[in-house]
């Protein structure tokens, strides 16, 4: 599988994941279900839609990246809420969902990936 299959098929399961979390959230679901797809969105999904455009390698620093800049995202949008006084978690989830599905789209239909020089010879 190529880099470019594996990253729209990585893109599309995170927008389902967070589809899936921003309708349970918005009818306001409560079950474990909802639980661990809110912590799975915030863990790699908006980490992801960012991360992947970096190109890092290997994939397991790739991919502990993706989970830092997720929780880093998630508690800096708790800070910003508490200096605010804006204590609205339900909203802020849902406004991060949204952003965070418009982000990861181009990655569905984005076509410049550069070739793989994994081998050490550069294809340019």
């Amino acid at each position: 599988m190529t880099g470019l299959t594996t990253r729209r098929i990585t893109a599309a399961a995170l927008i389902v994941l967070t589809a899936a979390t921003a309708v349970l959230t918005a009818a306001d679901v409560h079950s474990p279900l909802r639980l661990f797809l809110t912590v799975a969105f915030a863990t790699l999904a908006p980490g992801w839609a960012a991360v992947a455009y970096l190109r890092i390698t290997p994939l397991s620093l790739a991919w502990i990246t993706t989970v830092a800049v997720g929780l880093s995202l998630a508690i800096l949008i708790a800070q910003i809420m508490v200096l605010a006084r804006w204590w609205h978690p339900v909203d802020a989830l849902l406004a991060l969902c949204g952003l965070t599905f418009i982000a990861l789209l181009p990655h569905l239909v984005r076509r410049d990936e550069r070739p793989d020089t994994s081998d050490g010879v550069s294809a340019w």
